[in-house]
């Protein structure tokens, strides 16, 4: 895993954003963290609730908190 600080600067790097980790109230680091433990889970196939079949069968198991969240459709979809 890369650490924090390399993560930021590979951000600065991809992105051109200023030397800040907090950006409109948002701590970028945090952030990347997040997605790299969240991609963690979903290569280990962990705590992935759905599974999604697209064509010729081909399935794919996701987190259904991550689709909601990217997606309006799937957002509505799982909506109670």
């Amino acid at each position: 895993m890369v650490a924090s600080g390399e993560v930021w600067k590979l951000l600065q790097v991809q992105n051109g954003t200023p030397p800040s980790t907090n950006y409109n109230g948002v701590d970028a680091v945090h952030a990347c963290n997040i997605l790299q433990q969240l991609k963690a889970l979903y290569d280990e196939a962990q705590l992935t609730d759905i599974v999604v079949e697209v064509d010729h069968g081909k399935t794919f198991s996701c987190h259904r908190n991550v689709l909601a969240a990217i997606s309006p459709y799937f957002s509505k979809y799982y909506e109670v």
